[in-house]
């Protein structure tokens, strides 16, 4: 097995959306939560707490830290365009498992994937290295789909992005 390229980070967290981005971008804990409070207040949003971390807000803060996100298409996916997804329960379903997301990954990029509950608009971020994953619910670790949360099983990945360094 490959070494994963996820940056595990010195301490843990206060949520899975920081966790994605230090995991990216090997950036502390502390510099990572100013980059998200910082884009919140960009987008004159408050932000409480990190659960359900707005995924603009996500991207933008990683574009501070010299990192962009890329569509399937391979097109830079700019913070303004993105929108938490208005998808109904039973379109949903239709999207993979997040363990599902991990064990099918073929692309050799990084990605960052947004799972959202079937039963309301809470999501959970994640990210992907090949056919591994990292969260904040599994440690300080790198995980394998078995390893996904089993409260989160039945969470669908509406949005995933490949992160790689900013083009210059």
């Amino acid at each position: 097995m490959m070494k994963s390229r996820l940056k595990l980070p010195k301490e843990q967290p206060p949520s899975c959306g920081p966790a994605a981005i230090c995991a990216l971008t090997g950036r502390s804990v502390k510099k990572v939560i100013a980059a998200i409070k910082a884009a919140a207040t960009n987008h004159q949003r408050d932000l409480v707490d990190f659960a359900n971390t707005n995924p603009r807000d996500l991207v933008e803060a990683l574009n501070s830290f010299g990192w962009s996100a890329f569509n399937a298409k391979g097109v830079e996916v700019k913070p303004s365009s993105i929108f938490p997804p208005q998808v109904s329960a039973h379109a949903r379903q239709q999207h993979p498992t997040i363990a599902d997301f991990v064990a099918s990954n073929e692309r050799a990029d990084l990605l960052i994937g947004i799972a959202y509950s079937l039963e309301s608009s809470v999501s959970h971020t994640f990210v992907v290295d090949r056919k591994t994953f990292y969260d904040n619910n599994i440690g300080r670790r790198i995980g394998n789909p078995s390893d996904v949360d089993p409260d989160l099983a039945n969470w669908r990945v509406l949005i995933s992005y490949a992160i790689k360094p900013t083009p210059r």
